[in-house]
């Protein structure tokens, strides 16, 4: 595959000629450690009192009946260490804990299938909703979101999270509400994040042409898919990103949404420049003496970041 990496200097043109991005979640909005260490400790830790609480409805049945019959093809096809889900005929007090076993299996395996997304979907709309949990987003964001969304361009994300729980994420964010930045959501109905089919129908429904949409991920395996497919890719690096030296060499690299929107870093820049009350700018720039002077300095530094135009 021809490479399509731009040089350093190039990388403020990323955008040139894209009326579409698709944005990946996990990784590249929201740092893993927030789905490793709050979003899977709540599933596990309330599994069985929401399967408790709810099973009357048939909303719960249904979650119940998916991860049954998940179990049963996985144990036919010997996936192994697959923790099968008691019959219907049993009572409730011997099928939750075969429930919250096999729920609990899937997220130490990584394994999460839609029978899993579903229930872990209705779980979180709760937790949402309630305020037990608020999606956690990188700083650099949510004002990168609502700028590249005021420069007309369409924003779509595609995650392995089910849609609906996309949509709760970005509706319950430590930014706010983000949903109305984005056009629409992807989940993996429309097929694996790491072929290249799943992307040329992506595009389909977008109706953009490849070469229009810009795909943003922190996984190499899924850029390399939606390069495949003709789309223009970048790699968002975030702490303790694990690239390899080809990884590097081969794609677009930023290190923060604001390498891709100078207007946020220049608002920013002048924000943090501007003269506070009482003269406090003056006094963290030791300027106390000369009040032009020091606004002068803060002007003629209203401008891109150049330290935060890098790519990694």
């Amino acid at each position: 595959m021809e490479s399509t990496k731009r040089t350093l200097a190039e990388t403020s043109d990323l955008l040139d000629g894209v009326n579409t991005l698709l944005i990946d979640i996990e990784g590249t909005m929201t740092p893993l450690s927030f789905v490793k260490d709050k979003l899977c400790p709540y599933i596990t830790d309330n599994v069985k009192e929401y399967l408790t609480k709810n099973w009357e409805s048939e909303e719960c049945q249904n979650d119940i009946t998916s991860l049954r019959e998940q179990a049963q093809k996985d144990k036919d096809e010997s996936i192994d260490g697959v923790v099968e889900v008691k019959a219907a005929e049993e009572n409730q007090d011997d099928i939750v804990p075969t429930v919250v076993e096999n729920v609990c299996w899937q997220i130490k395996t990584n394994r999460q299938t839609t029978a899993f997304q579903q229930l872990q979907g209705h779980m979180l709309r709760e937790a949402y909703k309630t305020g037990k949990l608020t999606a956690e987003l990188f700083e650099d964001v949510a004002a990168a979101l609502k700028q590249l969304a005021a420069d007309d361009r369409k924003l779509y994300t595609f995650s392995t999270s089910t849609v609906d729980v996309q949509k709760l994420l970005l509706a319950h964010t430590t930014s706010g509400d983000l949903l109305e930045s984005f056009t629409g959501h992807f989940d993996t109905t429309t097929g694996s994040p790491t072929e290249g089919d799943t992307y040329k129908a992506i595009v389909g429904a977008t109706e953009s042409k490849p070469g229009e949409v810009l795909f943003l991920t922190s996984k190499p395996a899924d850029a390399r898919a939606a390069a495949l497919a003709g789309l223009g890719t970048c790699l968002v690096v975030r702490d303790g990103a694990d690239l390899t030296e080809e990884d590097k060499k081969e794609f677009n690299t930023i290190t923060s949404f604001v390498q891709l929107t100078p207007e946020v870093s220049s608002n920013k820049k002048a924000t943090d420049d501007a003269p506070g009350e009482n003269g406090e700018k003056q006094a963290e720039n030791g300027e106390k003496d000369d009040d032009k002077e020091a606004l002068g300095d803060d002007e003629s530094s209203n401008g891109v970041d150049e330290e935060s135009s890098d790519t990694a």
